[in-house]
């Protein structure tokens, strides 16, 4: 055999002319270093059949990609599903308001539970006018419903139940007291400990939400 053409063709089977893809094909490249030496057809076909596998790998790592993405769709779409059947954020449950006796001493804390009530059911009562239909049904016989009833009937005042605020203060003109700081001093001067500490204080901080106090005020007139 001529050195040369042997030195050529040990050298043909070392180093193979093409590139393998991927891992898998390792395998492959030392087969074929190790096989005689093959003719270019030959060759030709061997690379065609590697490429034809590493698109078939390819092939099988892009389903499991889809399977994935289908899996994570179907994920969400049970997600938004689930959020879907809760309760919405404007519709919370929630305490249901007092309902308003007439006295002086009640319509702060009254108003505070409608406020609150209204707030909770913002994507309910969408506008004024349901805001002030909301209210109007905590109102008890009496004296609350026949102020009601008299708003309705008079037609020169029809346009406050359809402006809440105006007819929030409307309300307050009718039910509070004239004079609610001297009234709010008065009981607390009356306010004695007669039950827990507790029931003591809750009753002291409604009294002084409507009295102008210092801090310091606030906390000597609760220890005398």
């Amino acid at each position: 055999m001529n050195p040369d053409l042997s030195n050529v063709s040990q050298h043909a089977v070392d180093a193979p002319n093409f590139d393998f893809v991927a891992q898998q094909m390792e395998f492959e490249a030392q087969a074929q270093a190790q096989a005689p030496q093959l003719t270019e057809a030959q060759l030709i076909e061997q690379e065609r059949l590697t490429l034809w596998r590493a698109i078939a790998a390819l092939g099988r790592a892009y389903d499991n990609i889809s399977a994935d993405s289908t899996a994570q769709r179907t994920n969400l779409t049970q997600l938004v599903n689930r959020l879907a059947d809760r309760p919405s954020g404007g519709n919370t449950k929630h305490r249901e308001p007092r309902v308003f006796n007439g006295r002086a001493d009640q319509v702060n804390p009254f108003l505070r539970e409608i406020n609150n009530a209204v707030y909770l059911q913002r994507r309910s009562l969408v506008d004024d006018h349901d805001k002030v239909i909301y209210l109007s049904s905590y109102l008890a016989d009496g004296s609350p419903a026949s102020w009601y009833r008299t708003l309705e009937l008079d037609v020169s005042k029809h346009w406050l139940l359809d402006d809440f605020d105006s007819f929030i203060d409307a309300f307050k003109q009718r039910f509070q007291d004239s004079d609610l700081y001297a009234s709010a001093l008065r009981k607390m001067r009356k306010l004695k400990q007669t039950a827990s500490c507790a029931v003591f204080t809750n009753q002291y901080i409604e009294i002084l939400a409507e009295l102008d106090w210092t801090e310091q005020t606030k906390i000597q007139e609760y220890y005398d």
